[in-house]
This record gives structure tokens, C-alpha cells and sequence, in this order.
């Protein structure tokens, strides 16, 4: 795992992303290069972001494919808010499925419905920030 503009990675490969949130949806900055299979699977998180709808928490990130480009985002997993745990500073998303988006930038490798690890956000207020939404 390689990380970059200011994202930091822990022991345990957990990577940490700075908050690049004063007000309104969390949203934070750096990236990270996660590789796999000998190098064959290459996956760029950048600039990720959190939004809702329909019930879930959906996991945006800058797209590694139009870099500069603040517009160009895309989904890439949603958590129900079911499988969410939420304390007043931390969200930690138990059940986490790749988007439709979110197959390309796995080039194709996991399907749409793909459970993928846990995420925990942390961030003052987030939890504010979902009863205000819901």
C-alpha cells in the first residue's frame, strides 16, 4: 500500500485519511494504491467521501481516471445504514458492497453486491450529520 497528500498508513494496514470536512457531508483528502495479485489488481482511493441515499451510506472516492477534476467522482460501495454502528465522533460501516460503479475500479475482478472489508469514519458530528439526513 502506497499513500500520498497526506493520507497516512497504520501498522496494521489500516490507511488513514485527514478530514478535509469544516462543514457539510464528510469528506477527506489523500490517496492510496492498493496492490494485489503480484501487481495485477491496481486499486487508486483518493479523495474519498460520504454521502446518503436510500437508506445506506455510499463510499464516493476522486476518480483515478480524470485526476484534477473535482467533479469527476463515482460511487464505489454502499453500507446499509442497518449494518451501521454510530457513536457520536465515529461511524463504523459493517456491511460494505461494491457499487456498480465501483466494478471498474476492481478492473472487473469483484462483482456489483461484492462484500468488501469494513470502513470506519471518524469525523466530530457525524452522527449530527446522518440524523440530519435520515
Amino acid at each position: 500500500i502506497e499513500v500520498s497528500g497526506g493520507a497516512a498508513l497504520e501498522e496494521g494496514g489500516a490507511v488513514i485519511f485527514p478530514s478535509a470536512t469544516a462543514e457539510g457531508a464528510p469528506a477527506f483528502t489523500g490517496a492510496a494504491v492498493f496492490r494485489a495479485h503480484r501487481g495485477l489488481l491496481q486499486l487508486r482511493i483518493q479523495e474519498p467521501a460520504l454521502d446518503l441515499a436510500d437508506g445506506a451510506i455510499v463510499l464516493t472516492v476522486g476518480s483515478p481516471w480524470v485526476r484534477g477534476d473535482a467533479e469527476a467522482r463515482f460511487a464505489i460501495a454502499t453500507a446499509s445504514l442497518d449494518y451501521c454502528h454510530v457513536e457520536e465522533d465515529r461511524l463504523t460501516a459493517i456491511e460494505v458492497r461494491l457499487s456498480d460503479a465501483g466494478v471498474s475500479a476492481f478492473q472487473g475482478n469483484y462483482a456489483a453486491g461484492a462484500e468488501l472489508d469494513p470502513f470506519v469514519a471518524e469525523l466530530p458530528g457525524i452522527r449530527r450529520w446522518i440524523d440530519r439526513h435520515c
